[in-house]
Order: structure tokens, then C-alpha cells, then sequence
């Protein structure tokens, strides 16, 4: 895969997120019936042990598609909110859990200020294109409250990102990805790589040193990359599937804290 810098206009992100819509709002049915009985109860654990404090929690399940996990977290008696850019997955998110859900792009969002114990962000951070990262990596740590927890699980690879099957995707590396959740304010608690069909290795997480990775760009990437990329304070267990069998290289789960230092 070749690829060249390039910067993204407020034309050309409206329709990032409107091609990268649209597939989910066509794919809606499918998607469900793929991933309705997929088992990610380690996620659910690794986010719900990490939060601080006696429960019920309130929980922002960002991209939350047709509701799977809003509702298992409803059922546990916490408090918690959906968001995602589709249409079509909103309304059967409503419908399924019963829960909040709002409508909202990535690139776009409103959130409250210190509302949230934590954020369950599964496979849904990796389609916000890089040069809007850190923008919304602020926004979440704004909208988290002090010591808020942040589960990211994306497809990690080489730095890559464009447009891969009607979805804007970006495929990082560990050490980019760790340089810009570091630098919203997170701090890594743990983590966890796996390759599909392997075993998961976890370890400790540590601050990064060193400059951000530099992202190559292409129109259509070939192949999907590997592992989660890590975001914010996190400490990583063995991960279940997310649901998307489009990845097939690697994955990184990843529970991510706010520091300290991030406090509005």
C-alpha cells in the first residue's frame, strides 16, 4: 500500500463521515445478525473493574451500534448512554436496550462535561481520521469525570488510513497510538495484543517517549491491518471478539484513565 500526507478540509470530513455512515446504515441487519451473539464479556469486565468506585456506573457506549452491549450494561443496573452516527443503528439500539441513544457523528459531537464514570469504546475509535484525533480524544476526556476510564479495542497496522470497504479506517501502531491518547491526558494502566486465532499476551503499560508516528494516507487500503490501537489511563485483560471480521491481523484491548493532570 502506498500512501502521502494530506490534509482533510471541513468539505471532505463531512463526507469521511457520511460514506462511512451510509455502509453502516445499509449493512445495519447484517451487522446485527453477525455480531448479536458474539461473547465480549471480558470487554465488559475490563472496562467495569477499572472504574473506581461503587457501582452503578454511568457509561457512554461510543458507537454502540444496534445495542448489544448498552443492553447487557443496563441489565447490571448502570447508567448508560449510546452514541453512534447511524441512523438505522440507533433506532434498533433504542428498541433492543431500552437505553438512551443519541445520534451523533464522531466528528461532531456534543457531551456533557464530567458526566461519565466510563467510556466503552469497542472497535468504533479506529474510523476517526488522525488529524481529528486529538480534538476528539479531548472531547472524551472532557466528557469523562476525574479518573474516568476509557476501553478502546481497534485493528492496529503500520500507520495506515483511507477508505477500506465504504468506511473511513485508521490502522496504527502501538506506539502512535499510545503518543496520542498520552497526549489527550490518558495514562495506560495495561494491555493486551492478540492475533486472531492466538492466544492474548498481555503486559503493563508505561508513558511513551518520542515523536507521533507519521500516518500515510491512501484512498483504498489493502488488507485491514492488525490490533487495537491503545487510548487514554488503561488496563488491558484477555479480549474476547469484537464482532468485525474484517480484521484480521492483530488486535490491541486497552483500558485507558484519565490523568490527573487532563481535570477541566
Amino acid at each position: 500500500m502506498t500512501g502521502s500526507t494530506r490534509w482533510y478540509d471541513a468539505e471532505q470530513l463531512r463526507r469521511i463521515s457520511e460514506v462511512t455512515i451510509a455502509h453502516y446504515d445499509r449493512l445495519a441487519e447484517a451487522y446485527w445478525d453477525g455480531t448479536r451473539d458474539h461473547d465480549v464479556n471480558q470487554n465488559y469486565a475490563a472496562l467495569l473493574d477499572a472504574i473506581e468506585g461503587d457501582p452503578p456506573y454511568s457509561i457512554l457506549d461510543l458507537g454502540c451500534g444496534p445495542g448489544r452491549d448498552l443492553r447487557y450494561f443496563r441489565s447490571l443496573g448502570h447508567d448508560v448512554v449510546g452514541l453512534d452516527g447511524s441512523a438505522e443503528f440507533v433506532a434498533m439500539a433504542r428498541s433492543y436496550s431500552e437505553c438512551e441513544v443519541l445520534q451523533q457523528d464522531f466528528l461532531a459531537m456534543e457531551l456533557p462535561e464530567s458526566c461519565f464514570d466510563g467510556i466503552f469504546a469497542n472497535a468504533s475509535l479506529f474510523h476517526v481520521p488522525s488529524q481529528e484525533l486529538p480534538r476528539i480524544l479531548a472531547q472524551l476526556s472532557e466528557t469523562l469525570r476525574s479518573r474516568g476510564v476509557l476501553f478502546c479495542s481497534n485493528p492496529r497496522g503500520s500507520n495506515e488510513e483511507g477508505l477500506s470497504d465504504d468506511r473511513y479506517c485508521c490502522f496504527f501502531d502501538h506506539d502512535t497510538w499510545r503518543d496520542y491518547v498520552t497526549a489527550a491526558g490518558f495514562f495506560q494502566v495495561s494491555i493486551t495484543t492478540a492475533h486472531w486465532g492466538c492466544r492474548a499476551t498481555s503486559s503493563g503499560g508505561s508513558r511513551p517517549s518520542g515523536a507521533k508516528g507519521k500516518v500515510r494516507h491512501a484512498s483504498r487500503p489493502s488488507g485491514s491491518g492488525g490490533a487495537l490501537s491503545d487510548v487514554g489511563v488503561w488496563r488491558m485483560v484477555h479480549p474476547s471478539g469484537s464482532g468485525n471480521s474484517s480484521f484480521i491481523d492483530k488486535r490491541e484491548w486497552q483500558i485507558l484513565r484519565k490523568g490527573i493532570g487532563a481535570e477541566g
